[in-house]
């Protein structure tokens, strides 16, 4: 099932009053009013109904929803001129002059500027500070943001790896991209004449990427363009994969604050439950507190998929609409484990080999075992079922966008970070007729 990205408009900067506007919800229009009928059926619990208002159509049905994307970078990174070029409407077209003209087009709000209903800002990471700053050196809340594209010249070789870590501690994506290559490009033939500069440029990718994996930083795309030279590098596949995930983006900036609304009220309703665990627990009977409290945690996690329409029945049902096989939409549930709830309560065994040494080396009514028990079940079931809500929220997301994003089942249609005219300058490429194409994985 494949769905086509519409091309970008040429964008048009408006008054604030009328940008305000803009971003509020009207359910008048087309994809304001299916998006509502998806919000309505999400909260009830309703999945695969709710996909069944935006599945045939799901560019429509929330192009009109503002999406807030950050291009953050150091100063003179060349985030402004980055945010130009990306947005221009010439970028496709092969007239390098045209390009040249929309880059350097005065846009009057340079530190916000809006294309279609994505909306790029420019932010600086102070790396002394460890913090975002706007224009005028005020902290800025990366939580306010969908999305992040860090940039500089230099964002190989020097990765800002906290701002990194700390958008993924946000549960946020992120993309790298090497402003000014055309630069570099130049810089490293005039100290090394005889060696390929791409073959280098590549070799710093793959640098940078061993680099993040190296500190725990799940691996972004990485792109290398120039402003100065926007059809010569990676700059139409980078707005290319850009336009593709900011759907997918703009989809759980819809679905997670349902979800999260949802998932605040199960986990005050799993404070009853780890009483009930830690009463349990009490009983002098060795393994009720490691049984009891396993049954309680498996139906309060039955209690929470069928809330969130993705237990077995409701993923059936979505499976035979989206045409998707249902062990590809089991695949991305990582909270339904029931070996990962039993070591869950294997802590609850400690209580019980207090009781069973009281009963039979000291030979008396387990005391301490009983408050060990209580104590244990107690602390393990307040974390495990108060993580458990927030666990199937992600994966209902999850579930969501592999329903309805294409399959890159296809070599051919396989994400295209960096141009092929780089790579087939490369030595070892020249005498090859096909040139496989580099993902972002």
């Amino acid at each position: 099932m494949t769905y086509n990205i519409t091309k970008p408009r040429a964008f048009n900067v408006r008054r604030d009053s009328e940008s305000q506007e803009a971003s509020r919800h009207d359910y008048g229009t087309f994809g304001s009013s299916r998006r509502e009928k998806f919000e309505a059926a999400i909260s009830e619990g309703k999945l695969t109904e709710a996909l069944s208002y935006i599945l045939d159509q799901p560019s429509k049905s929330f192009e009109d929803f503002p999406l807030h994307v950050a291009v953050v970078g150091e100063s003179d990174a060349g985030k402004s001129s980055f945010i130009k070029t990306v947005q221009s409407p010439h970028l496709d077209e092969p007239d390098a002059a045209a390009a040249d003209v929309a880059t350097k087009t005065d846009v009057p709000d340079r530190t916000k500027v809006e294309f279609g209903q994505v909306k790029f800002s420019e932010i600086t990471w102070n790396k002394e500070l460890l913090r975002a700053e706007d224009a005028d050196g005020k902290e800025v809340d990366l939580k306010d943001f969908h999305y992040f594209i860090i940039v500089g010249p230099r964002i190989f070789q020097a990765t800002p790896l906290d701002l990194a870590l700390k958008i993924q501690k946000m549960d946020k994506e992120f993309s790298l991209v090497q402003t000014k290559a055309d630069l570099q490009l130049e810089e490293a033939k005039k100290l090394r004449p005889s060696e390929d500069g791409e073959e280098g440029l590549f070799l710093s990718v793959d640098s940078c990427k061993e680099s993040l994996r190296n500190k725990g930083v799940k691996e972004p795309p990485v792109f290398a363009v120039s402003n100065k030279e926007p059809h010569h590098f990676g700059f139409p596949s980078l707005r290319k994969t850009l336009m593709s995930e900011f759907l997918w983006k703009k989809i759980l900036a819809v679905l997670s604050p349902i979800l999260e609304k949802k998932a605040g009220k199960m986990k005050k309703q799993s404070w009853l439950l780890t009483l009930l665990s830690g009463f349990i627990a009490g009983i002098p009977v060795p393994g009720i507190a490691f049984l009891g409290g396993l049954v309680i945690l498996l139906r309060f996690a039955s209690w929470c998929r069928r809330k969130f329409g993705v237990d077995d029945t409701s993923l059936s049902k979505l499976s035979k609409l989206v045409k998707v096989v249902l062990p590809h939409l089991k695949s991305v549930v990582t909270s339904q484990s029931k070996k990962k709830m039993v070591l869950q309560r294997l802590p609850d065994s400690l209580g019980s080999s207090v009781m069973l040494a009281e009963y039979f080396y000291w030979d008396r009514f387990p005391f301490i075992g009983c408050i060990v028990s209580v104590v244990i079940s107690l602390v393990s079931s307040f974390f495990t079922l108060k993580k458990l809500p927030s666990d199937v929220k992600k994966d209902t997301q999850n579930i969501v966008i592999a329903a309805i994003k294409p399959k890159k089942t296809d070599p051919e249609n396989s994400e295209i970070t960096i141009d092929l005219g780089i790579l087939k300058k490369m030595p070892a490429f020249k005498s090859l007729d096909a040139v496989p194409k580099i993902t972002a994985n």
